[in-house]
């Protein structure tokens, strides 16, 4: 027997899907870099979900406070509602359990964000898995801990002195 000729090829292709049609739902995954640089003063996680496409806050800027629940409660996705409202009732999981409060759909819990290592926002219409909710969908998954000792310190201070004076303020 004589060695015959090797052919082999590798063909590598880059082309993302236009539609995702493994799933019915709109989401967005934030991985735990984004959640630690991304810029917000809040140290609530739950808050990011303002940059999924179809969220929208519909709170007064007062209420973001750092480590509030009431602020979580305050984000809205447009779902399928006569005249295109606003769907309230959002529903919060940490590792897979509920901390949805009772109130409002406001988490019942806030994690730190150093705490939370990664977070997935769904809007409607939801996949069949989801429910229990019309509004968003929060899923968070907390980092896993060793016996290490470590932490961290965490300081806000908003004077309100330092804010720019409103535009209407300055026309009287």
């Amino acid at each position: 027997m004589e060695v015959g000729q090797a052919n082999q090829s590798v063909e590598v292709t880059a082309e993302s899907p236009l539609l995702d049609t493994t799933s019915a739902g709109g989401d967005r995954v934030l991985a735990d870099r984004e959640i630690a640089q991304l810029p917000y003063t809040t140290m609530n996680p739950f808050s990011l979900q303002a940059i999924t496409p179809g969220v929208v806050f519909t709170g007064a800027p007062g209420i973001a406070r750092v480590f509030d629940n009431a602020g979580t409660a305050s984000y809205g996705g447009y779902g399928l509602v006569a005249g295109g409202g606003i769907i309230a009732g959002d529903e919060f999981l940490l590792d897979g359990a509920p901390v949805t409060g009772t109130n409002g759909g406001r988490a019942g819990f806030v994690p730190s964000s150093e705490a939370v290592g990664e977070m997935r926002v769904e809007t409607s219409p939801f996949d069949a898995s989801l429910g229990h909710t019309g509004g968003i969908f929060v899923s968070a998954t907390t980092k896993a801990g060793n016996n290490t000792y470590h932490g961290s310190v965490f300081d806000q201070a908003q004077n309100y002195r330092w804010n720019a004076t409103p535009f209407f303020t300055r026309e009287n």
